[in-house]
Order: C-alpha cells, then sequence, then structure tokens
C-alpha cells in the first residue's frame, strides 16, 4: 500500500538513465503546460460569455439586481399596509 511504482528506474531500463529522465521531465512539462492552456481557455471563455456576448452576468450585475428586487419588495409590503389602513378608515 505504501509502495510507489518507480516509473523512472523501469523506464531507465529501457532506454537508458538520462533518456528516461528526459522523457519523465518533458512529460511533466507537457502535463503543466496543458493544464495552463485548460486553464487559460476557461479565463476566455468566461470572459467572452461575461463580457462580450452578455451571456452570463456579472457578480455585481447580479447583486445589484437583487439588492433592487429586495427594496421593491419591502416598498410593495410598506404600500400593502398603507392601503390596509386606508381601507379599515
Amino acid at each position: 500500500r505504501n509502495l510507489r511504482w518507480d516509473l523512472e528506474n523501469d523506464l531507465s531500463q529501457r532506454v537508458g538513465d538520462i533518456a528516461a529522465r528526459r522523457l519523465l521531465q518533458g512529460g511533466k512539462h507537457f502535463a503543466q503546460w496543458h493544464a495552463q492552456r485548460i486553464a487559460h481557455l476557461a479565463a476566455n471563455v468566461t470572459e467572452y460569455l461575461t463580457e462580450e456576448s452578455s451571456t452570463i452576468a456579472h457578480r455585481k450585475d447580479i447583486t445589484g439586481f437583487c439588492a433592487a428586487v429586495q427594496s421593491l419588495s419591502e416598498e410593495c409590503s410598506r404600500l400593502e399596509q398603507r392601503v390596509q389602513k386606508l381601507q379599515q378608515r
């Protein structure tokens, strides 16, 4: 359970020590490059959807909208109370 496969050692028996080391380093760099490209792609898609196509709203716009809805709800409640008071008179 605590043993880990030493890929470099197994690979070095087939292609040599230096080649195995370089192959693993190249694989690690490729994986890091690939992860960076995916992160950049996600950031670009997000920016496009929020800035250019307006498909997704900004957080500040949603927060402002929610505050406006809350304010309108409170005003409606106050108006309803005033109407009820006028009906009682």
